[in-house]
């Protein structure tokens, strides 16, 4: 029988492990939507007063993770609809988020159909284009007892303040990453 530690510390390589094979968007991958006044709106936001997201109290675990727990190093943010697992404080410029949905409409992924997710990012301490992709995401889970989820990448442009939105089937998700 596996000790709680030891199956904390084995789902913590597992989450790191699966999104470690997950592509990553290249710059011919995200396309950035036209100029405009909200797009590239400076806001009040220093990157020194970038609220980044925290977690959330009392603690979320999103429906099917119950068992597993966070790994080390992040904790998981967001609705039982929609959720991600996100780092504590600062993070490069080269990220995976996992995604979270309930199990039941996980069940695209035993037919390996793309997830429809849409990831846009938006800087909030000075003017930059939003970037937006709809691609580079894929079902992961691994060993067979760990609920899927959606694995993501993405390169931020640049350092900075940075909002990022997920949208799957009628679902928002958005957290701030303040990115080093």
């Amino acid at each position: 029988m596996k000790s709680p530690i030891g199956s904390f510390v084995s789902s913590a390589v597992i989450v790191v492990c699966a999104c470690a094979v997950t592509p990553r968007l290249s710059a011919q991958d995200v396309k950035a939507q036209p100029s405009s006044p909200e797009a590239t709106r400076k806001s009040n936001v220093s990157l020194d007063e970038c609220p980044f997201t925290k977690p959330p109290v009392p603690t979320f675990t999103p429906p099917g993770l119950e068992t597993v727990g966070a790994p080390s190093g992040g904790f998981y943010f967001g609705t039982p609809k929609l959720s991600a697992y996100l780092y504590f404080g600062p993070v490069g410029m080269g990220e995976k988020i996992a995604w979270f949905i309930p199990q039941a409409k996980a069940a695209q992924a035993e037919h390996r159909l793309r997830p429809a997710l849409s990831i846009s990012l938006k800087r909030l301490d000075a003017p930059a284009p939003v970037v937006v992709t709809d691609g580079n995401a894929s079902w992961s889970s691994m060993p067979a007892w760990w609920p899927w989820f959606i694995g993501s990448g993405v390169d931020f442009p640049t350092r900075g303040c940075w909002e990022i939105t997920g949208r799957l089937d009628g679902e928002t998700l958005r957290f701030v990453y303040q990115v080093h």
